[in-house]
């Protein structure tokens, strides 16, 4: 009997590391899974990741797009401006030009109109 006993312990110790090694098993798989998962969640949010910092590359590519265009504009106009100036100087240095050529006409018309009046006068004074 007591051989009896031992065959028996013998098979439930055998059956007892049989399931042990099925539990391993089990959880080795188990486990497996719970890593391919997070390597499939890593790979997942490393894509999530690359595609925001590309969304921001483009978004940031496109901010200094803008800001080059109103760059530009600003210069276009600093140049625009600054020939509108000039136009203004050149306009007004015709201005003054002709005002300095009126000014003269009638310094010289005046000289005439003395120079006139003189010769009347002294017409008149040696007629007298």
């Amino acid at each position: 009997m007591a051989l009896k006993n031992q065959e028996s312990l013998t098979v439930v110790r055998d059956c007892i590391e049989e399931s042990g090694q099925a539990w391993r098993e089990s959880l080795t798989e188990v486990r497996d899974c719970i890593e391919e998962s997070g390597q499939a969640w890593r790979e997942s949010l490393t894509g999530v990741r690359d595609y925001i910092e590309e969304s921001g590359q483009a978004w940031r590519e496109s901010f200094t797009g803008v800001r080059d265009y109103i760059e530009e504009s600003g210069q276009a106009w600093r140049e625009s401006l600054t020939g509108v100036r000039d136009c203004i100087e050149e306009s007004g240095q015709a201005w003054r030009e002709s005002l300095t050529g009126v000014r003269d006409y009638i310094e010289e018309s005046g000289q005439a109109w003395r120079e006139s009046l003189t010769g009347v006068r002294d017409y008149i004074e040696e007629s007298g």
